[in-house]
């Protein structure tokens, strides 16, 4: 079944408050909601996007992530995206902290013990990223794009798919996956104070030697912390203090060695 066929279908999940539909397949959740967002509503869809709608997806044939890469989104994941009103792009940004901590909360309670969020929005378990998250801005929203990777490819993943992992538990269901997660978000959106608790202490990167790109400079240091404002505490090399709000850690070493 392709995109161009399928029709999106309404998923009822007891107690989350969005509005949640589904395409087995399509080239990018964070791309149809913008589409949608234009007037153009996934086949099978007769109104307007709105505030809390969820569109998800098994598998995404063109998926995203962040500076432009693409995202191999593999058949058997879990791929979606939330609209939420908002009144900047800085208040759309300041999604992406929370959104992480919601995904790593809700694998932990689904007992994924050890699930770690790698400053700033990937989601680490086992030592290998099994989820991404991409917010972006749209005429009066954020569209919250989260990708899960929940069992591998069959054949594994490719080399320039870099450290990708999946979870690996075939008894999961999508749907319950999805619903700890809407229920984790919506719960850190209405408490950032909450959300940054988890996110502190679930860090992948504290006490790590690391290097940061910060546009085209490169940063190296020892991560330290996320402080009050989700942004990353670097000890640099030469002694100075900094407090990254954006950035992309490039490099992590295990104290003299690379990791």
């Amino acid at each position: 079944m392709t995109a161009e066929k399928a029709d999106a279908v309404s998923v009822r999940l007891s107690d989350v408050p969005y509005e949640v539909f589904y395409l087995p397949v399509t080239d990018s959740t964070n791309t149809r909601l913008k589409a949608w967002r234009r007037g153009e509503a996934p086949a099978g869809i007769s109104r307007g996007l709105r505030n809390g709608v969820c569109l998800a997806a098994g598998c995404q044939t063109a998926g995203r992530g962040r500076l432009g890469r693409s995202f191999l989104s593999p058949g058997g994941g879990l791929y979606f995206s939330l609209y939420l009103t908002c009144a900047s792009p800085v208040e759309a940004m300041g999604v992406t902290a929370p959104a992480a901590a919601a995904v790593c909360a809700a694998l932990w309670d689904l007992d994924f013990e050890g699930a770690m969020i790698k400053w700033v929005n990937d989601i680490w378990y086992r030592d290998r990223k099994v989820c991404g998250i991409l917010c972006e801005y749209t005429d009066g929203g954020v569209i919250c794009g989260v990708g899960i990777n929940m069992m591998p490819p069959e054949g594994g993943y490719p080399p320039e798919a870099g450290p990708a992992g999946a979870l690996g538990r075939a008894d999961l269901e999508w749907k319950d996956l999805l619903r700890a997660v809407l229920l984790r978000l919506d719960a850190f959106l209405k408490d950032r104070g909450a959300a940054l608790d988890f996110y502190r202490a679930h860090q992948y990167l504290r006490g790590k030697n690391v290097t940061v790109a910060v546009g085209s400079r490169e940063i190296h240091g020892k991560a330290l912390d996320v402080d009050g404002e989700f942004r990353l505490a670097l000890l640099t090399e030469d002694g100075n203090m900094l407090a990254l709000n954006c950035g992309e850690v490039t490099r992590v070493r295990m104290a003299d060695h690379e990791g």
